[in-house]
C-alpha cells in the first residue's frame, strides 16, 4: 500500500498527542492499540480517503463453528451509532469488529470515542462468542434451534 495521505497522518498525530505519545511512525499505515485481556485494535489507512477500526481477529473466538449466527445479529441490531460490522474469515472462521470510515469527517476526539464504543461492543461478541452452546442440530430448553456459525458469511449493518 502507498503512503499514507497528509489528511490521514494530521489525524494520526492529533491522536497521538491526546494519548501522550510523541513518537511514532507517521509514514505507518497501520497503528495497534492493545488493552489488557482484549483483542488489540487497529487502525488502518485503507487509501483513497478511507480508514478502519478493527480488532485483532485470532483473539476473538478459537472455535466459532460452535458458535450461534443468530446471537450475533441480534446483538449487532442492537447497536446506537456508530455502527460496527462483523466479518467471519473464510479459513479460520475467526470473527473480527471493524468500522470502516472516511477520515476526513473525523477529528481525534471522535476516533478516539469510537474506539472507546468498539472495545465495550467487541467484549460483547465475545461474550457471545464464548458462551457454550449445545452442538449444532440439537434442540435447547426452550425448543429452540441453535445454528452454526457459517465462517463464509459476513454480518453487516449498513
Amino acid at each position: 500500500m502507498s503512503q499514507p495521505q497528509q489528511e490521514f497522518v494530521n489525524l494520526i498525530t492529533q491522536i497521538m498527542e491526546r494519548l501522550g505519545i510523541q513518537s511514532f511512525d507517521t509514514q505507518a499505515t497501520s497503528y495497534r492499540f492493545s488493552f489488557a485481556n482484549e483483542p488489540a485494535i487497529f487502525l488502518c489507512y485503507r487509501g483513497e480517503g478511507w480508514a478502519e477500526l478493527v480488532t485483532g481477529a485470532d483473539r476473538l473466538t478459537d472455535d466459532p463453528r460452535r458458535k450461534t449466527a443468530l446471537a450475533l445479529l441480534e446483538l449487532q441490531g442492537q447497536q446506537p451509532n456508530p455502527a460496527f460490522c462483523l466479518a467471519a474469515d473464510k479459513e479460520s472462521g475467526a470473527i473480527r469488529v471493524f468500522h470502516r470510515f472516511r477520515f476526513a469527517q473525523y477529528r481525534a476526539l471522535d476516533i478516539l470515542d469510537t474506539l472507546k464504543a468498539l472495545r465495550v461492543f467487541a467484549g460483547q461478541v465475545r461474550a457471545v462468542i464464548d458462551q457454550a452452546v449445545p452442538p449444532a442440530g440439537s434442540a435447547t430448553s426452550d425448543g429452540s434451534e441453535r445454528f452454526k456459525l457459517n465462517p463464509h458469511l459476513r454480518l453487516q449493518n449498513w
